[in-house]
């Protein structure tokens, strides 16, 4: 007899759960080992890491509230949030349930920064147009179309123009 913990594990499995299936007892086999080789660091950063979907769910409900409730009085038109969530890499085979947990997860909490930071692009274009008065890191796609710092001159015409742009679906 082999000298492979996996190997008795995996034939374990086959009695117990009564398959032949050699892709699913790969899988599992695959899993253990995966499961095997995870680092204690990793392990003990799972409640931080996953403790963060609280704030995100709370983040979540509220954007859709704000942007539900606040967008519709301003007039500016509503985000798809389905275009910010690509969780689909759950349906790749080779992933085993905590990597496909993981990149979904991950996925998530992306996609939902990315939608977050678009309604606030957009309620920033809405409120205060005006580019910072130095430069700063990340800006939004929307923030090349906003006004100098400074710019005294057609300020309110330059902002009822920029809301209309919103209005009507149109970038800064």
């Amino acid at each position: 007899m082999s000298d492979d913990p996996f190997l008795k594990l995996e034939q374990e499995y086959s009695k117990s759960v009564k398959t032949n299936d050699m892709a699913e007892i790969r899988s599992v086999r695959q899993f253990l080992a995966w499961f095997a080789s995870w680092e204690f660091r990793n392990v003990l950063t799972w409640p931080f890491i996953y403790g963060m979907i609280f704030p995100l769910l709370f983040l979540d409900v509220s954007i859709w509230i704000f942007q539900a409730f606040c967008f519709r009085i301003y007039g500016i038109q509503r985000i798809r949030r389905s275009d910010y969530f690509y969780v689909k890499r759950h349906r790749l085979g080779y992933l085993n349930i905590v990597e496909k947990l993981n990149c979904d997860f991950c996925g998530y909490a992306n996609g939902l920064i990315a939608f977050t930071r678009e309604v606030f692009a957009r309620t920033e274009q809405y409120w205060c147009p005006i580019k910072h008065a130095v430069r700063i890191k990340g800006a939004h796609e929307r923030y090349a179309g906003f006004m100098q710092y400074g710019e005294t001159e057609g300020f309110q015409e330059n902002l009822e123009n920029l809301r209309k742009e919103m209005a009507d679906g149109r970038q800064a």
